[in-house]
């Protein structure tokens, strides 16, 4: 895979946006991402990865909490066919670092390797990531310190 368009690089950052849960980064990629030509169909797919992500991430988190309890469950299967499109399992690897889930983010990272995908494209997917996480960790500190100021 080449490098990354800059619509690629804003599908990644939308699918990021959304498993951080940051509705500000949401309404700055989604505009961003139309304005690269993105259509609907595109950013949908960016958001089903993202959502799919949410969902693995979730579940091995619920495990490692039953573990730590010592009790046993059933393993919960996941709809995660094989991506064949290079610009989804990208959108997942943002996903899944925004997910801050470690066995997620390896699952989505050997995957994207295992696609053979350029190891500097999973280095943006990251980077990406990583940036998206500190502005929705900064617009939270704000939404907090104005929720505090009204209470208090």
């Amino acid at each position: 895979m080449p490098r990354l368009t800059a619509k690629e690089k804003e599908l990644i950052a939308v699918g990021t946006a959304v498993s951080a849960g940051c509705q500000r980064c949401c309404n700055y990629h989604f505009k961003q991402v139309f304005e690269e030509g993105a259509t609907v169909d595109e950013v949908e797919a960016a958001v089903a990865s993202s959502a799919l992500v949410i969902q693995h991430a979730d579940e091995q988190m619920q495990r490692k909490a039953y573990v730590l309890m010592s009790i046993e469950r059933e393993e919960q299967e996941l709809d995660d066919k094989g991506d064949t499109e290079q610009i989804a399992l990208l959108v997942k690897v943002g996903a899944a670092v925004a997910s801050n889930c470690s066995p997620t983010i390896e699952h989505y990272i050997a995957a994207a390797k295992a696609m053979d995908i350029e190891i500097g494209n999973i280095r943006y997917a990251i980077k990406i990531a990583k940036m998206i996480l500190g502005k929705a960790g900064e617009f939270a500190d704000e939404a907090i310190a104005e929720v505090i100021e009204k209470v208090a």
